[in-house]
């Protein structure tokens, strides 16, 4: 699944940006490109910031305490007299 998603992504990545890239080039590519770019990096690292609050999220106590409250349902229970 993970790897699936992670594939997804980059694909999609690669679509979106490059379009953006795409629909902004006016002119001789060694400056057209340069300020086409720009906003190709914002979003890049808008969705990389996304991905490391998503992560820190989904790491962090909220999600410590959701894997707890559902691990009884796959069977993952730890032993009572175990640490986590």
């Amino acid at each position: 699944m993970a790897t699936t998603s992670r594939q997804i992504g980059t694909a999609f990545g690669v679509a979106i940006v490059g379009s953006v890239l795409n629909s902004r080039m006016a002119g001789p590519l060694p400056t057209a490109f340069v300020s086409a770019s720009r906003p190709a990096v914002l979003i890049i690292a808008g969705l990389g910031l996304a991905v490391l609050v998503i992560g820190l999220v989904t790491t962090g106590r909220w999600g410590q305490g959701t894997t707890r409250r559902v691990e009884h349902l796959f069977g993952d229970e730890l032993p009572e007299n175990s640490a986590p």
